[in-house]
């Protein structure tokens, strides 16, 4: 199944979360369903399938966060928060684990391996 998957161009978030977590802009950055890229191009083909597992790997934990919700029986309001932050909040915690692991909290990030992975990167 396809999910809906968006391009912003010409976006400052790439250059902003790049330089915070790399030290220079990352090619894209994805958030929910959207890729920011910085310049005025299209992202390659690599580039967009990395970019869609992240969205992939978003949908997936929104869904797991929901149930979890509906089971523990919260408040409703509490779901679009819970919606907003669960895959910042999984990917911090993977990057935690990368440097307690002796690695990079970015690039040995369980979610960015995958993401290579599935774009053929690696």
């Amino acid at each position: 199944m396809r999910l809906p998957h968006r391009l912003v161009i010409n976006s400052w978030w790439p250059k902003f979360f790049g330089k915070m977590f790399v030290g220079h802009a990352f090619t894209a950055w994805t958030y929910m369903i959207w890729t920011c890229v910085p310049g005025h191009t299209v992202p390659p083909f690599r580039v967009w399938r990395h970019e869609e597992r992240h969205v992939q790997q978003w949908a997936v934990l929104t869904v797991a966060v929901l149930v979890l919700f509906a089971l523990l029986r919260l408040a409703w309001y509490a779901y679009p928060l819970a919606v907003l932050l669960a895959h910042p909040v999984a990917v911090g915690l993977a990057g935690l684990v990368a440097t307690l692991r002796g690695g990079h909290a970015y690039r040995d990030n369980w979610f960015e391996v995958d993401a290579r992975r599935h774009a053929g990167e690696s």
